[in-house]
Formats: C-alpha cells, sequence, structure tokens
C-alpha cells in the first residue's frame, strides 16, 4: 500500500499500533473521512483477502446514488451465493444472521456482510452512536439504519472464501459473535428507557416541589407509565 500511495496521490493509508477490533477500525475510519476538507460522497468497505470482488463496487455505489443510504453486498439475498465454505461454516453463518434478523429485522437477509457502500450523509447522522469494538459494528450499523429510517438495499454478491491468511473465526469470537444482538437490543432498550425517564422527570418533576405529600402524576397514573415503557 505505501508503494502505491507514491504512485497514486489519492490514497490514504490509516495505520494502526495494534489490533483493537473491527468496530473500531471502521468507526475510526468515518471519523478520518468525515474530517477530510474535501469529503467522500460514498464509503465502500470491503476484505482485503480476495472474498470480495472489486468488480461488484460499481453496483454498490450506483445503488446509494440511486437514494439508498447504506448497500450491503449480500450472500443471502436472491442470486447471491456462498463458494469453498464448508457445511459447518454455512450453518454457523445463517445462524449468527438469523439472530442479527431478530434484533435489526427480517428485511435484512445478510446482517453480517462486510462489504458495503455507506452513504457519508448518513455515516454522520450516525457516527455518534456508534459503540461497537468488534464484528457487532455490522449488525449496529443495520440497526441504526433501520430505527432512523434510513434506506437499505441488498445486491447479490458471489463471497468465494479466503484466498489468503487464516479465518479469525476462533472459538472465542463465535461465542462472542452469538452474543452480540442481544447484547445490542439491551444496550438499545436500556438508552431508550433512560430517554423516557428524563422526558417525564422533566415533564412531572416540579409537582414534587408544591407539595411534598402529593404523588407524582407518573405515580397517580401507572397504566400511562408502563405504555410509555
Amino acid at each position: 500500500m505505501r508503494s502505491l500511495q507514491k504512485k497514486y496521490n489519492n490514497i490514504l493509508l490509516c495505520v494502526r499500533p495494534t489490533k483493537y477490533g473491527l468496530g473500531t477500525a471502521i468507526t475510526g475510519v468515518f471519523k478520518t473521512y468525515l474530517s477530510l476538507k474535501i469529503c467522500p460522497k460514498y464509503i465502500v468497505t470491503i476484505d482485503a483477502d480476495y472474498s470480495h470482488d472489486p468488480r461488484d463496487i460499481p453496483r454498490l455505489v450506483s445503488n446509494v446514488q440511486r437514494g439508498h443510504n447504506l448497500v450491503v453486498g449480500s450472500r443471502y439475498w436472491r442470486g447471491g451465493k456462498i463458494a469453498g465454505w464448508s457445511f459447518a461454516r454455512k450453518i454457523i453463518s445463517r445462524c449468527a444472521n438469523a439472530i442479527a434478523k431478530s434484533v435489526v429485522g427480517k428485511e435484512v437477509r445478510d446482517c453480517t456482510s462486510g462489504f458495503r457502500c455507506y452513504s457519508t450523509m448518513f455515516v454522520e447522522a450516525i457516527i455518534s452512536s456508534l459503540h461497537s469494538q468488534t464484528y457487532e459494528i455490522l449488525i449496529e450499523t443495520v440497526k441504526q439504519a433501520r430505527s432512523k429510517g434510513f434506506s437499505i438495499k441488498e445486491i447479490p454478491i458471489l463471497f468465494v472464501n479466503r484466498k489468503k491468511g487464516k479465518s479469525k473465526l476462533t472459538r472465542p469470537k463465535l461465542k462472542h459473535l452469538f452474543a452480540i444482538p442481544s447484547k445490542l437490543c439491551c444496550a438499545y432498550d436500556h438508552s431508550r428507557l433512560q430517554m423516557i425517564h428524563r422526558r417525564i422527570k422533566n415533564h412531572f418533576g416540579n409537582d414534587r416541589g408544591k407539595n411534598s405529600n402529593k404523588p407524582l402524576r407518573h405515580q397517580q397514573y401507572p397504566s400511562i407509565w408502563k405504555a410509555l415503557y
């Protein structure tokens, strides 16, 4: 990459001293791109082990140009395929996506694909809400898109088993992967409860000072309180 930088002046290489996880890598690059004087309109993420075909990048970008905010190169959309995976690896991926879909919704079939194109407008809107450090960043960005009303599009791709390097999907990471959706769901629900609690407290809280023996209105009407939650 450094040799290519000498040949092309439009290559930006972000080097980190050690591995901190996929989530911090993606959010770090997002922040770097957003800080540029001339910010790109589109951000593409792709595996560097030749699993993803760079010739599919124009297809991803063109769909963002048509108005979608997040375009996913999908292995499980109609026409998508996987080459070179064992049966066990396919089952693991299918199960992980099934669990992820229980959190983000059934509309997205491949929540864990890293081959994507993001609109800069979408990234700007969610960057402060991204907290994932590892693989859950892939699920979290989809969840943020759905919760904030951004458009998601899947296009079929051929995913080829890595041609370079070894798989990083170790047993501990598998365990972590299957725990990701529940963590995201809990984090989302907890932040939502905190927001609702602040709103209710701000709205009803002043009643307490007028008469300390008088219960707060949200204590008088527990059914309304439950409905808000």
